[in-house]
């Protein structure tokens, strides 16, 4: 008999439940029927539904669980496959950098690269940020990217594409090489042209940044900038060219020297400079204002101010709209007079300051038309001494290094100058430049071996 159980058992107890299954839905079923009639329904029924309903969506959150988890480690396969590339024979993996350095979002995404480009003087990177990576984040993270591909902040590009942002990474670092280039390559007859360095450009090519301050609204420049990174050698060469380039029958040169004369000795052994002295003296400069026991005097640059309502006054007569016109005329007596004012905020103490800046202002805000230039040099554009006659009235700068993140909005309006390293870094700002953006990353042209061979050529020139 226990054998017949033993066999009878297996065929038993399917049909057990079975039954015990149709018993409990056919309880259910009479339990829903008289709900339905009753309008009522009873506890233990609506757990029973509620259960199901959890049990339900349970089921339906593993799987959706499941295929997340599938997604995710396909596009993290996606993601190492585009981020580990080979250039130049250099392994670079990307992903490790950014999760590293906490470039994700909270999805835990990362920039992807796009594609890469391999030109001779560099190479060009371009990933694509996740939704969720912002500019400011991107910034944060910058000097890190630089460090990973050794090359300079400012080759890093944060680029908007549509709704997303994009880095470009730019790996050639001009800043390291001396390039070689001929001063009397950029003679003219006309203009006041001025090799102001070397930069990358749109092509990917190290080209010499030229700039013309004989363009309308090119009259006025800004050279700011921290000691010691190549303001002053900047102001140096562009004279050296200037008097290398131009006849002194074209071309005058004021100088203020805020700090003494020693670094334009040069230009005593030229016939640019106008009364063939340095300006130092501020009361020289600005003279004295009439008081009640004395006349005033006149400094020179009030005879700069009267000189700019004289020459606009001849063109005006000559039926010129600005200097241009007038040689075009075939006119040849009203040369361009440049003024250089040398750190310029060095005077900033002397009591006669803020008479300086009403006239500085007062020159540099009508000077535009009639040929005259100004280009003022100081390490910090204060408010306080960079008015707002001359601010509004430059439109050319040269900024090297600041000394932290204000200091550079005073200067150019934007942070970034703090991170420049090296002696030469600097940022160039022109109205309306090719490329499309508001500066262009600059070598200066600063090896002492230039400045000594230039001087030379202009001593033989003028001797």
């Amino acid at each position: 008999m226990s054998n017949d159980n033993n066999v009878l058992k297996p065929l038993c107890e399917p049909i057990g439940q079975l039954l015990n299954s149709g018993m409990e839905k056919t309880a259910e079923l009479i339990a829903k029927g008289i709900c339905k009639i009753t309008g009522t329904q009873s506890e233990s029924l609506k757990q029973k539904e509620l259960e199901k309903k959890i049990y339900a969506m349970e089921e339906s959150n593993k799987l959706k669980d499941m295929e997340q988890q599938v997604k995710d480690i396909e596009r993290e396969k996606l993601v190492d496959k585009k981020n580990n590339v080979f250039v130049d024979g250099e392994r670079y993996n990307f992903s490790d950098l950014f999760f590293n350095i906490g470039l994700t979002n909270k999805s835990k995404e990362m920039p992807i690269l796009k594609r890469y480009e391999v030109k001779e003087v560099c190479n060009i990177f371009t990933f694509e940020c996740p939704v969720g990576v912002t500019k400011s984040k991107i910034e944060e993270k910058i000097e890190e990217i630089a460090a990973f591909f050794e090359t300079y902040e400012g080759n890093i590009e944060i680029r908007k594409h549509k709704n997303l942002i994009d880095i470009i990474v730019i790996t050639s670092d001009i800043f390291d090489k001396v390039y070689d280039y001929d001063p009397n390559a950029f003679k003219s007859i006309e203009g006041l042209k001025i090799p102001l360095g070397f930069f990358l450009s749109d092509d990917y090519e190290i080209k010499m940044l030229v700039t013309d301050m004989s363009k309308n609204g090119y009259h006025s420049m800004l050279v700011a900038g921290s000691s010691g990174f190549g303001k002053s050698s900047a102001i140096r060469l562009i004279l050296l060219h200037l008097v290398l380039n131009y006849p002194p029958e074209y071309l005058q040169i004021v100088i203020f020297a805020g700090k003494g004369d020693n670094d334009f000795l040069f230009m005593y052994d030229t016939p640019h400079l106008y009364n063939n002295k340095c300006y130092i003296d501020l009361d020289e400069i600005v003279g004295n204002e009439p008081t009640k026991k004395e006349e005033g005097t006149k400094g020179i640059l009030d005879d700069l101010v009267e000189e700019v309502v004289k020459r606009n006054a001849i063109l005006k007569k000559y039926g010129c709209k600005d200097i241009d016109e007038y040689y075009r005329k075939g006119h040849k007596d009203l040369p361009y007079k440049l003024v250089v004012f040398d750190e310029y905020s060095y005077m900033h103490s002397h009591k006669k300051f803020s008479r300086l800046q009403s006239l500085m202002g007062s020159l540099i805000s009508t000077a535009r038309s009639c040929g005259i230039r100004v280009i003022t040099a100081m390490q910090d554009s204060q408010k306080e001494y960079y008015i707002t006659q001359m601010r509004y009235n430059t439109n050319l700068k040269i900024c090297y290094k600041a000394e932290n993140s204000s200091h550079s909005r005073n200067m150019c309006n934007q942070d970034g100058l703090e991170l420049i390293r090296r002696k030469g870094e600097c940022r160039f700002y022109a109205p309306n430049m090719s490329n499309g953006k508001e500066y262009v990353m600059m070598k200066s042209i600063l090896p002492p071996e230039d400045t000594d061979v230039l001087i030379k050529m202009i001593k033989n020139k003028y001797k």
